[in-house]
């Protein structure tokens, strides 16, 4: 694949704006990056179409749901955007006691989930969302909001982790089941559909022993499970919370033994061929893709040439053979194989 088309982001005092979140829409290419913003580009050019809109804080995460792109961040809130619209204000809004990490849209889009930073402040406030009240020792925590109704909250789940929520995702398929992952190290599968109590809603619990900076789903089923730590080792599940294999470290840093790998970028699963794969980078800003089998890491190609620095993200269209990045060095990077 080649990079066919590039845009530099304009310099933030005097720094690169990060690229953050890529997203391919019906629109154009939504990005969000360290200036606190999301933009839409065009396909063809990569030229700025419009300012989607902001945050007041680091942006999180970004997402589809319909014609809309919802994003959250560190600013406590997740906010909805019409894309179809010319207006930079958001259509709707929910607000969190805690500044957000990541967060979800169950499949069925009625819920939205979100996973809290850890709140250091001391003298932590009680509060109030939706049927539950804090305690004292409520510091992070699981929210949950109707998606139909602005800032309608449901309940929380504040005992399943001790630590920053990194990871929120919904099943693709059964609406009512989600998956939490944290830095203390545990990934947590919940099952709601019939009963909103945290103890009882929550049916497995991986412990992966160590810091996971992302977790998902992958299978015909989405019954597997992945983790990926800070650390950039690879793990993956059985959705009973059963290890299938430790990958352990994806890095390579003796060229004698293959590719420079620096860290780990993130994963892709591709419902046509059922594999699942692995975006990993180096400091050059070259991009390596690997088939993930439970014995190692198979090479599937490389996109080099776009970027100068560490790349954030990828998203990928495996049946049209393209691909849109983001990284460090202010570029988006527009890769096709045609």
């Amino acid at each position: 694949m080649n990079c066919v088309a590039s845009i530099n982001l304009p310099n933030q005092n005097n720094q690169p704006q990060y690229v953050q979140n890529v997203l391919g829409t019906g629109f154009g290419i939504a990005a969000s990056t360290s200036a606190n913003s999301i933009n839409l580009f065009d396909y063809q050019t990569l030229s700025l179409v419009s300012e989607i809109g902001r945050h007041n804080g680091p942006i999180s995460d970004i997402k589809l749901k319909n014609n809309n792109l919802v994003s959250c961040g560190l600013d406590n809130l997740i906010k909805v955007w019409d894309l179809r619209t010319n207006t930079s204000s958001p259509v709707q809004e929910f607000m969190a006691p805690y500044p957000l990490l990541s967060f979800d849209i169950t499949c069925d889009q009625q819920h939205i989930i979100a996973g809290s930073e850890q709140y250091t402040r001391n003298n932590i406030p009680k509060f109030t969302f939706g049927d539950l009240t804090s305690n004292a020792d409520s510091d992070v925590a699981i929210f949950f909001w109707d998606a139909r109704v602005s800032n309608k909250q449901i309940t929380m789940f504040p005992e399943s982790h001790n630590n920053d929520i990194t990871q929120i995702k919904c099943h693709p398929s059964k609406p009512r089941q989600f998956m939490s992952a944290s830095t203390d190290g545990l990934v947590c599968l919940y099952d709601y559909l019939n009963t909103m109590d945290e103890n009882d809603a929550m049916v497995y619990s991986c412990n992966t022993n160590v810091s996971v900076q992302q977790a998902g789903y992958f299978g015909p089923n989405s019954e597997f499970l992945y983790s990926i730590s800070d650390m950039n080792t690879l793990s993956l599940w059985y959705e009973d919370s059963t290890m299938i294999s430790d990958l352990g470290s994806i890095c390579n840093e003796d060229q004698s033994k293959g590719t420079i790998i620096d860290y780990a970028i993130s994963t892709a699963y591709d419902t046509n061929s059922s594999n699942l794969y692995l975006n990993a980078g180096d400091i050059e800003g070259n991009i390596y893709l690997y088939n993930v089998n439970v014995d190692g890491l198979h090479p599937i190609q490389s996109l080099t040439g776009g970027h100068t620095d560490i790349v954030r993200c990828i998203n990928w269209d495996f049946a049209g053979h393209k691909a849109i990045s983001g990284g460090e060095d202010g570029r988006i990077c527009f890769w096709s194989a045609n």
